[in-house]
């Protein structure tokens, strides 16, 4: 799947020229926590979230910094911090330099940019123009309507196949875990470095579908643990 198939298309926006006070009442409205800015043409210029307001409703008491964290203070900063506070329109505190993802972009390279830079949601752009936004509630809902990438498996030979491959993907040392599959019921045996990869071993199972149930006897080594130690 890519962002195409799951963006949402009917995105609210703004423009820069509206007031604070106006794209605050916006988001409040339409219970939304960021909105993204474009220009006449639909090209995406920046974007305002609920952070960029909050200096604006902080008392003059809790903006004021202390005297000796003002003298580490650059210029620049003191003026950043200047129009935070007191800026009267979008464009003078939406973050110009925003992070896209384009249509084609898989889901797995969106939710790590998601995850990477900590936001919640990204724009998705064609030739600059805004076409569309994916949240991590998106990403969920795709993660909770895709079906079974391995398919239903009906022999036990398919099911093990399955299963070895997944393994593959798991652990780095799949080699080394034993996979019996005798009429539907899963085996597994052999050890791993990591109660981790454990957890791993049994997640890859449970991607496939066709088993009736599942004996992990796999252990957890601690040679890995105690070596170099006398």
């Amino acid at each position: 799947m890519q962002a195409k198939d799951i963006m949402t298309t009917s995105v609210i926006t703004t423009s820069g020229d509206i007031s604070v006070r106006d794209a605050a009442n916006l988001m409040v409205k339409n219970k939304i926590s960021a909105l993204p800015v474009v220009d006449a043409s639909g090209k995406l210029v920046g974007i305002v979230s609920e952070g960029d307001f909050l200096r604006q409703i902080q008392s003059p008491q809790e903006r004021t910094k202390s005297w000796w964290l003002r003298m580490f203070q650059s210029a620049e900063d003191a003026a950043s911090d200047y129009i935070k506070s007191h800026a009267r329109f979008v464009h003078e505190v939406m973050t110009r330099k925003v992070l896209t993802v384009a249509e084609s972009d898989t889901l797995s390279h969106i939710a790590a940019v998601l995850e990477k830079n900590r936001i919640k949601r990204v724009p998705v752009v064609r030739d600059g123009k805004l076409v569309g936004i994916v949240s991590r509630g998106n990403l969920m809902q795709a993660v909770a309507a895709q079906s079974d990438l391995t398919g239903p498996s009906t022999s036990d030979k398919e099911i093990r196949d399955a299963i070895m491959k997944e393994l593959s993907e798991a652990v780095p040392n799949a080699h080394l875990v034993g996979v019996v599959v005798r009429d539907g019921v899963v085996t597994l045996m052999g050890s791993v470095d990591s109660q981790k990869e454990r957890d791993a071993v049994a997640v890859a199972v449970e991607n496939v579908l066709g088993y009736k149930s599942v004996e992990n006897n796999i252990y957890v080594s601690t040679i890995a643990a105690t070596a170099g130690w006398a």
